[in-house]
């Protein structure tokens, strides 16, 4: 059964220092079909912020599945698939921020997106400012009361720590379409947050794991790019 995580910020650790989006921009290369809107007052955040100071926001969730095999992995996502990070943005929503991932893709693993189609994922995290996020979360963080001149300092917020996708990073995602509530649009999103997604680095291909969460049995499944697409394919074959 894919796992609904709980998205509530629960914990703090505000760190002060610069933000650099370089290669970020708005979401204009996919369908605007394809891009989730919120239907609440919260809009969307824009992704051109250069050089400014930031606060990070680090929240944390309870998993109530852990996925610790790339089989179990498989077997609970009705489609994976590996793409190219195109475009990213970032949107406010029931008082959780999210960025949206335009995803070139280069394989389809299983389901039925095919290679060269453009999709949008949805991930919980990305980039807000002081104000939206007190709007929502005054009452949790009274110490970041802002000020009218600290109203716009960009916020960004790392669920579980894990760091932001960005334009050119080579992904894959465990996944399912998107159903969070209030949220339209045609989208998907990977099965327990950051444990249903990958990131490909010079031929490695790791997932994030945050510190509290790693232990003999949970860990990164670190393995060459060409070994994840070989234990992928199997995987999809023994899931059948």
């Amino acid at each position: 059964m894919r796992q609904r995580v709980n998205l509530s910020l629960v914990a703090l650790v505000v760190v002060v220092g610069l933000l650099t989006a370089a290669g970020v921009s708005a979401c204009g290369s996919a369908s605007p079909q394809s891009h989730p809107t919120s239907q609440t007052t919260g809009a969307p955040q824009s992704a051109g912020v250069t050089q400014a100071k930031v606060r990070t926001v680090v929240t944390h969730a309870d998993f109530s599945v852990l996925y610790s095999t790339l089989q179990q992995l498989v077997s609970d996502a009705p489609i994976v698939i590996r793409g190219k990070v195109e475009s990213i943005s970032y949107f406010d929503h029931q008082g959780e921020t999210f960025t949206s991932v335009g995803l070139l893709v280069t394989e389809g693993y299983k389901g039925q997106i095919k290679r060269g189609a453009k999709v949008t994922v949805v991930e919980p995290g990305g980039i807000t400012t002081m104000a939206a996020i007190m709007r929502s979360n005054s009452d949790k963080f009274p110490e970041l009361t802002p000020g009218p001149a600290e109203e716009n300092t960009p916020l960004e917020v790392l669920f579980g720590g894990a760091p932001l996708t960005k334009v050119g990073d080579d992904v894959v995602y465990f996944a399912f379409k998107g159903d969070i509530g209030g949220l339209t649009g045609d989208y998907y999103e990977s099965i327990g947050a950051f444990q249903g997604k990958f990131t490909v680095s010079g031929g490695i291909a790791r997932r994030y794991v945050p510190a509290d969460m790693a232990s003999s049995s949970y860990g990164p499944l670190t393995t060459s790019s060409a070994a994840l697409d070989t234990s992928i394919a199997k995987a999809v074959v023994s899931a059948q």
